[in-house]
């Protein structure tokens, strides 16, 4: 599956989730402790961002030439991703703050998922020849940056669907 496939399905079943939530389930916190739906829209739409904003800066700077070999042992397993069996601690800059509505969260979420869907399309040639570290898959290219993003979607869709009780 294209990088784009996986980006448009993934922002499909996220938006078609969140369009069925009522207010309650939005602001419903799991009996764990931990985030509220919204809390968890809130920082996924806030990694699109930083991460959308990164690619396309990305794509101003030149190609590495050993790309691949640095990157090649990461395909076939980014979509580890998406799985909820191990518990991750997002980085501080991508905890939510509680201060916008789902909605403004949903609307910020897709123009960046438009960013990287674009990117997916029309340069992801470009992106594969350009590295960057990743906390928890180390080195990635530009590709697999936009195929994790669509798993950490994804895993978030279905931490949001376990703390509503639609799991």
């Amino acid at each position: 599956m294209t990088a784009a496939t996986l980006l448009t399905d993934s922002r499909d079943h996220l938006m078609g989730f969140c369009a069925t939530l009522s207010p309650e389930e939005w602001n419903r916190r799991p009996n764990t402790g931990g985030w509220s739906a919204a809390e968890v829209l809130e920082h996924v739409a806030i990694l699109e961002g930083l991460v959308s904003a990164r690619l396309t800066k990305t794509l101003a700077e030149p190609s590495e030439a050993d790309w691949r070999e640095r990157t090649l042992d990461k395909d076939g397993t980014l979509h580890r991703a998406a799985s909820r069996e191990n518990k991750v601690q997002a980085p501080p800059v991508s905890h939510p703050k509680g201060q916008r509505e789902p909605a403004q969260l949903l609307q910020e979420f897709n123009a960046a998922r438009e960013v990287m869907i674009g990117l997916a399309k029309n340069s992801v040639r470009e992106l594969e020849q350009r590295t960057r570290e990743h906390p928890l898959f180390g080195v990635c290219n530009g590709r697999q940056w936009l195929e994790l993003c669509a798993h950490h979607t994804e895993r978030h869709l279905q931490q949001m669907r376990e703390i509503t009780g639609r799991a």
